[in-house]
């Protein structure tokens, strides 16, 4: 008799934890949808996610390279109108458009040093790609007002 009423005892204590052990689930979730509904009342949304370092740098080499073909087809076209000029105009472009063509190149070597870099060299990679950028951009600016100024 006495172990029966221990048993009892045992399995009443046993029933009430589990169900103690749940409850505070079911509060928290009850707490987390009404904290969810007073959101969509106020509208008020979650900060966004941040992105991988994976993601910054695919989207960063993306940006970089189309930045790169943009200026490519530029000196194409500096290069089309600079066979259309005189001899004096044309052998300063020849000069502008060989620096070009020399500083597009380790700017491509830059990209493909960007792109095998890891989390440690990346801000060095993205620093030189972007002083290599700027420097292109620039001198392709001088080489086209020199020689539009022609």
């Amino acid at each position: 008799m006495k172990i029966r009423f221990m048993s009892a005892v045992f399995c009443a204590l046993f029933v009430a934890a589990a169900f103690l052990a749940g409850l505070p689930g079911q509060v928290r979730g009850e707490e987390m949808q009404g904290k969810a509904a007073g959101e969509e009342k106020t509208g008020e949304m979650a900060a966004p996610k941040e992105k991988s370092f994976k993601e910054k740098k695919e989207e960063y080499k993306k940006t970089a390279k189309e930045k790169l073909a943009r200026l490519e087809n530029k000196i194409v076209e500096l290069q089309a109108e600079a066979k259309k000029t005189g001899s004096k105009a044309r052998d300063d472009a020849k000069k502008g458009l060989k620096e070009l063509k020399q500083k597009k190149g380790v700017l491509k070597k830059d990209i493909k040093r960007l792109e095998a870099a890891g989390k440690t060299k990346w801000e060095a990679a993205k620093k030189k790609v972007d002083a290599g950028m700027e420097d292109l951009e620039k001198t392709y600016d001088k080489v086209r007002d020199y020689f539009r100024s022609k």
